[in-house]
């Protein structure tokens, strides 16, 4: 399944309002708790890691740091891709997440798209430490 840039929405872009922006820093935060469970994560394990969630590896490429991209969906039609950006050693490694477009019509306020966000985050986390060993 091949994904494009032009086919997803972050966080910010599914709700515009001062609310949103605290829910932005929310969840920056937690991205960057994460970080250093799962830049540990391969390619390989990555497949790995996403049978355990129920989620797949896609093929998904923010730029030339992606090293993999696994999307969940946590409820029918809400797909949250999860990609890990490797930047070492000039910059911090990062993980994006990104939605698909049609969570928009999903009728999923932002402060319950940020929980299963994290939801999701922390069982990938899980799964990382399943899927090294």
């Amino acid at each position: 399944m091949k994904i494009s840039l032009s086919e997803v929405l972050t966080l910010k872009q599914l709700g515009i309002s001062e609310h949103c922006l605290a829910i932005e820093n929310l969840h920056q935060e937690d991205m960057a708790k994460c970080v250093g469970a799962l830049k540990q994560v391969d390619k390989l394990e990555a497949k790995k890691m996403a049978d355990i969630v129920g989620g797949k590896v896609v093929d998904f490429e923010v730029n030339d740091a992606t090293e993999w991209a696994i999307m969940m969906e946590p409820i029918r039609d809400l797909k949250i891709f999860f990609a890990l950006q490797k930047y070492s050693p000039e910059f911090e490694d990062k993980v994006l997440t990104f939605y698909g477009k049609e969570t928009n019509a999903l009728g999923i306020t932002i402060e319950d798209l940020y929980d299963f966000t994290r939801l999701c985050t922390n069982a990938l986390v899980i799964a990382s430490k399943k899927s090294c060993t």
